[in-house]
């Protein structure tokens, strides 16, 4: 058997070496503020209902590219029975529109459910007004986020404001085509409305003509007597 020195069995024997109480506090003062750090940035990150109000906030500000920032590059929006928009070009056109109509959106009894959110949301937009519709209620609107961006919007609208506005269209368009026949084709395709900012402006210059055209005497009527 081998045996070595005295020094080198001495050494070999050594205590380990402990580190001094300023590296100890030094390193746990680092570990302690990388934790907090991370629990700020968890903190600060918006919830997703907080999303949906700054939703809100800037649809109801006219603030066109703000909403464009909240949704991802391939979102997409069904308003069933209504329209089918994927992309942000498309979602460009609808928020232009909206900007245009002054749309104001209320979102009512938000409910989160794990990456998305169930929200009842009230609607009133110059359009609406134009055709004699007060207000729009869409139902159990679904709201599906991903990397804190929109990536879908599933919604409808209600029974009453589905019939009050086919009431208004029917009553327009029968106007429409036979007296602004070309305007009516820019606006309004098989697949539904066009939605632009012009075509916005566009569709309420055609319902202010329409309802001076109601409102004034038809041939051969007299006016009320005052």
């Amino acid at each position: 058997m081998r045996s070595g020195s005295p020094s080198r069995l001495l050494a070999d024997h050594r205590a380990p070496q402990v580190p001094d109480r300023g590296s100890i506090t030094s390193g746990l003062s680092v570990r302690i503020a990388l934790s907090a750090a991370v629990l700020l940035m968890g903190a600060c990150e918006p919830t997703l209902e907080r999303r949906v109000f700054e939703y809100e906030r800037r649809v109801n500000s006219d603030n066109v590219q703000g909403v464009l920032e909240l949704f991802a590059e391939n979102a997409i929006y069904e308003l069933r029975d209504t329209f089918v928009l994927e992309g942000k070009d498309a979602l460009r056109g609808l928020a232009e529109w909206d900007s245009v109509l002054h749309t104001r959106l209320t979102f009512h009894d938000i409910t989160t459910l794990g990456d998305s959110v169930l929200t009842n949301v009230s609607e009133t937009n110059d359009w609406l007004s134009a055709v004699g519709v007060e207000e729009l209620v869409h139902p159990s609107t679904l709201i599906v986020f991903q990397n804190g961006l929109i990536v879908r919007i599933d919604s409808e609208t209600d029974t009453t404001g589905t019939n009050a506005i086919r009431r208004a269209l029917d009553e327009v368009l029968a106007w429409a085509v036979v007296e602004r026949p070309e305007t009516v084709h820019r606006l309004v395709d098989e697949a539904g409305f066009r939605y632009s900012g012009e075509n916005a402006a566009t569709w309420l210059k055609l319902l202010r003509e329409w309802n001076a055209e109601m409102s004034s005497p038809r041939d051969g009527a007299q006016p009320d007597d005052q």
